[in-house]
């Protein structure tokens, strides 16, 4: 085989990777959409407070504390493919086990390691997205690979509310768990291709010096910095303010989007008088709209103003133009969220309600993108700077998770359950919003941690 070739395969190959991992993340979300869906069901069957409901969303985060630290240190010493393989047959098989049990509690206590799959999946696949596309379309990419959080949610409800008329609610976790473990299974073809391609990769960047952090800045030649302490690369995270800073802004627009996402089909059920069934299709229908046109509309506009506005090659200019977008956005969908529960005009509501959630997931993209970029360094070899956005990853997903979509739809029910005035409770829980706006606008006005 020819050179042009071998490389149009390689690029094939990676292609098609990159497509398998856009697709378990989809059924990742689907999941959720499946438990945000049946949060009335659970209510009357099981006899529980809207509370209780809220913490069934919330469960998995569990494994994901627990095993997220270790995945971090893992891929440092094992294939990153193997790692994924493990976590997402753990996370199948215990949906797959939950399907048979009809105990509310046995159900919360199995869901709890499904986290497990998403400290392999979540805090790995983003890295290998982002290095396994090129600088050009890397924020379409990774808008691409995002686009299964919206998108994943709304399939979860429209799949729901179709198969609920035939079949009981377990079985939707059996389904998906055969799924994912059918493609988990295609994954392990890939497991020699990312070994060459990172030793191929690695030895290129070796071929300049190595040095210690200590003598680097008294060096005029480029060099590379190729291992560091688990310590350090923990430090080069926490300490980058950039990166926190944007993190604290991504656990407040998750905290909406969790209970939006959760709450919003029972919602249209005590509010607007639908159906669960039409109120999932409803629901599901626009954030399937919203979330494809949104996403990829917001890794297209990233990539155009990096190529067009900024040396793609400058970490600051990318991360400034993400942050310019994501601002301008946020503070639309801001302003649409604190109207839609003042109005009771339905027409109105759904205008204004699309218009916040498309405005809304155009971030999903840029915000990942702009994390990961910011926690890149020139003097690190890509093997370093990838094992640093692992770590960086984790802690995102942590963060967001434990702070944002975590207590959000159990907060949610617990305003509700007080105030028994769903506008109310929505319209307090889109003012957290304002929390991320000040964030961003902040990491316009500060200087970068780590210099590139």
């Amino acid at each position: 085989m020819s050179h042009p070739d071998l490389k149009k395969c390689k690029e094939l190959s990676l292609m098609i990777l990159n497509f398998l991992f856009i697709l378990i993340n989809l059924f990742n979300y689907i999941d959720r959409g499946f438990i945000s869906s049946l949060d009335t069901t659970f209510v009357e069957q099981y006899n529980i407070t809207d509370t209780t409901s809220g913490f069934i969303n919330s469960s998995f985060i569990i494994g994901y504390l627990v095993f997220s630290p270790l995945f971090s240190i893992l891929v440092k010493k094992y294939n990153k493919i193997i790692l994924i393989f493990i976590g997402l047959t753990i996370w199948a098989g215990f949906n797959i086990l939950n399907s048979f049990f009809d105990n509310i509690y046995v159900f919360i206590i199995l869901r709890s390691f499904i986290g497990v799959g998403e400290a392999s999946y979540g805090t790995i696949v983003p890295t290998l997205v982002d290095k396994l596309s090129n600088d050009k379309t890397r924020s379409i990419m990774l808008a691409s690979y995002f686009l299964a959080m919206p998108l994943g949610f709304a399939l979860g409800f429209i799949i729901s509310g179709f198969l609920r008329q035939y079949i009981d609610w377990h079985y939707l976790f059996l389904i998906e768990g055969c799924c994912v473990m059918i493609l988990n299974f295609f994954l392990l073809c890939f497991v020699k291709k990312i070994k060459n391609y990172e030793e191929a990769k690695h030895i290129q960047e070796l071929s300049d010096p190595l040095v210690d952090i200590e003598s680097y800045d008294s060096l005029n030649t480029v060099c590379y910095v190729d291992s560091l302490s688990l310590k350090e690369k923990v430090l080069k995270v926490v300490c980058n303010r950039h990166f926190m800073i944007f993190q604290f802004g991504y656990i407040f627009y998750t905290f909406l989007i969790g209970s939006f996402s959760y709450w919003g089909p029972g919602y249209m059920v005590d509010f607007y008088n639908y159906s669960v069934t039409d109120a999932n299709y409803v629901f599901g229908g626009f954030t399937v709209g919203s979330g494809i046109i949104g996403s990829l509309s917001g890794g297209i506009l990233l990539d155009f103003l990096k190529n067009k506005y900024g040396n793609t090659s400058n970490k600051m200019i990318k991360i400034r133009l993400g942050n310019m977008l994501i601002l301008s956005c946020l503070v639309i969908g801001y302003v649409c969220c604190s109207i839609i529960f003042l109005i009771k005009d339905v027409t109105l509501f759904f205008c204004l309600f699309a218009i916040a959630e498309l405005c809304l997931f155009v971030l999903v993209g840029p915000i990942n993108s702009i994390l990961l970029w910011s926690l890149e360094s020139k003097r690190y070899t890509d093997k370093l700077n990838n094992e640093i956005k692992v770590i960086g990853s984790a802690l995102s997903i942590c963060l967001i998770h434990l702070l944002g979509d975590v207590p959000s739809p159990i907060l949610t029910g617990y305003i509700y359950d007080h105030t028994e005035n769903w506008n109310l409770t929505f319209f307090i829980i889109s003012q957290f919003l304002i929390l991320g706006i000040g964030s961003w606008i902040v990491t316009l006005f500060i200087k970068p941690y780590v210099t590139v």
